[in-house]
């Protein structure tokens, strides 16, 4: 070979400058198209984690809620609420709240999401308390010891006890329990007054009149209770205590009494509506009558007036002749079978610009779910 055809070889080797500006080229396209496609997918996988979040955590408080909202009306032991014929708490109440819930984003700008309706109902509230009886005991004892597993600092004045065996008793704590766990009764002829009584076989009893085995569970449970559902604006953010965020809440107080701590129910809750019919769903009584923003009591009217027509259809609700403004038994709902619809709008915990329908502006995701309700204790015995 010689020297001419070597050299020529090797200057033939390798790449031109103009080859390698256009590989450059071509690879900063193709790298501009893949961080397009890469920032889509991860977008695309941030909104749906985001969104299957959401709903899964709205089906859990939906859940919830109904399991609570099946307990409205509950009373232990059934009975006739006397104290709230001179009371001016109703004994179940739907109406929309008088002020608007106004949110604190963590950049400092406000939103309002309007006026949120509100669920109250009076009950008896059973107690997370875990309790046992210590020891056996014989008839005519004025206290009960028990053994508590958990819960038995809730415990007061006033509460229910409840033996849970086959010989089922129930008695009215007169005080908290003592450091060994006695619970002392309280004693009176007002019990009978209080809970409708007869001497015979009362239903409360301020002594025991049974004997029970050592290790019967014992429940507690605290009489008539205003219990209420409704939006609020909560700091949750530890580090940012200005910045709220719309929850559920359930709130309870005594007749007459104040609000006690809120508990969540649910995060990121926007709108709360409430609507309920009398007659199976057919007809609602906010809708047919214009009532969508209207307080209790355009809403008692309304209502009253289908109970009335109701009362000419149902031998249960024809029962009651006072209607709603019974006056010798204010729980009108256990002669009506109420179903409830409750409309929860949810929304995601940040505002994104894939949410908004305007480019370039960051929204919210919301998602509306509706939940029927026919509490169990409502119409007892309808037929």
């Amino acid at each position: 070979m010689c020297a001419c055809e070597s050299s020529r070889r090797n200057r033939s080797l390798g790449f031109s400058l103009t080859e390698l500006l256009i590989a450059v080229v071509f690879t900063s396209f193709l790298m501009a198209g893949m961080y397009k496609v890469f920032t889509a997918n991860v977008s695309a996988f941030s909104t749906t984690l985001e969104l299957s979040g959401m709903q899964r955590n709205a089906r859990w408080a939906l859940a919830l809620l109904q399991n609570d909202v099946q307990q409205a009306g509950y009373l232990m032991p059934p009975r006739v609420v006397t104290e709230l014929l001179a009371n001016t708490q109703p004994a179940i109440l739907i109406e929309t709240s008088a002020n608007a819930v106004t949110l604190t984003h963590s950049d400092g700008t406000t939103e309002s999401i309007g006026n949120p309706d509100e669920l109250q109902v009076v009950m008896d509230v059973p107690l997370t308390t875990q309790a046992t009886v210590a020891a056996d005991t014989a008839p005519g004892g004025t206290s009960l010891g028990c053994a508590f597993a958990s819960g038995g600092a809730l415990v007061k004045s006033g509460d229910i006890i409840f033996v849970k065996d086959s010989a089922m008793e129930l008695f009215v704590a007169s005080a908290a329990p003592d450091k060994d766990g006695l619970v002392s009764f309280t004693t009176g002829g007002d019990l009978q007054n209080d809970y409708g009584n007869n001497v015979v076989n009362p239903l409360i009893s301020g002594q025991v009149m049974k004997a029970h085995k050592k290790g019967a569970e014992v429940g507690f449970i605290r009489p008539l209770q205003v219990v209420s559902y409704t939006i609020q604006a909560l700091a949750l953010d530890p580090s940012n205590s200005a910045a709220t965020v719309p929850c559920l809440v359930r709130r309870t107080r005594t007749l007459g009494g104040s609000w006690g701590t809120a508990e969540v129910i649910m995060e990121g809750v926007t709108s709360f509506k409430l609507d309920w019919s009398l007659d199976g769903g057919q007809t609602w009584i906010r809708q047919v009558n214009n009532l969508a923003t209207s307080q209790w009591a355009a809403i008692q009217t309304a209502t009253a007036s289908a109970f009335t027509t109701l009362a000419s259809q149902s031998p249960l609700a024809a029962s009651l002749p006072g209607g709603m403004s019974s006056a010798t038994d204010p729980f009108w709902f256990n002669y009506a079978s109420v179903l409830l619809k409750i409309d929860v709008e949810t929304r995601t915990q940040l505002r994104r610009t894939e949410y908004a329908k305007t480019p370039n502006q960051a929204a919210y995701r919301t998602r509306r779910e509706t939940l029927f309700v026919s509490p169990r204790n409502f119409a007892l015995g309808a037929p």
